[in-house]
């Protein structure tokens, strides 16, 4: 049995567990075993696009705003941003890529008011997919652009170099 298997069941049985102490009236038990669960479950979230998207999804959700959809352009615009970022970590592209503006009008994003708005967040450093995310939370500009709820569709870039990972999303209507 994996690991990552070995905690998620480990997970399942400390929620069983609650579940029993909370319906016999031990509440105190089934508000740990969310938090151990929770725990659990981020620990064996790996870094990876699909992941990425799934916990800026359930953090969306956890704010009243629905997920936001995977699209090739922004996972390709994503990745190649990625790539950027291992030489330098900052907001603006090295000018091997298009800046948002010519990017958007180029892939036929529109809100369907002419006006398309786009977001990036980056991250490095991180161990699995809910710390990046939990980061973001952590910054304003990136918890605004991962809130904004006109985004609709998303796209993330993975990559490794110098036993670090480096991680951009970008967010559009």
């Amino acid at each position: 049995m994996s690991h990552i298997t070995k905690n998620i069941l480990r997970g399942v049985i400390v929620a069983a567990v609650a579940i029993i102490l909370f319906v016999s009236g031990v509440q105190v038990g089934f508000s740990y075993a969310l938090r151990n669960f929770e725990t659990i479950r981020c620990s064996s979230m790996e870094i990876s696009p699909k992941n990425i998207l799934q916990e800026v999804s359930y953090y969306r959700y956890k704010n009243n705003l629905g997920p936001v959809v995977s699209h090739d352009a922004l996972v390709k615009y994503s990745s190649a941003r990625s790539e950027e970022i291992i030489k330098d970590f900052n907001h603006k592209s090295a000018g091997v890529l298009p800046d948002f503006n010519n990017f958007i009008k180029n892939n036929g994003f529109s809100s369907g008011i002419g006006n398309t708005q786009m977001g990036e967040v980056i991250a490095e450093g991180y161990q699995n997919a809910c710390q990046v995310v939990q980061g973001w939370d952590k910054s304003q500009t990136h918890k605004d652009v991962i809130l904004n709820g006109a985004y609709r569709f998303g796209g993330v870039g993975v990559k490794y170099a110098d036993n670090r990972i480096f991680v951009v999303a970008v967010f559009s209507n």
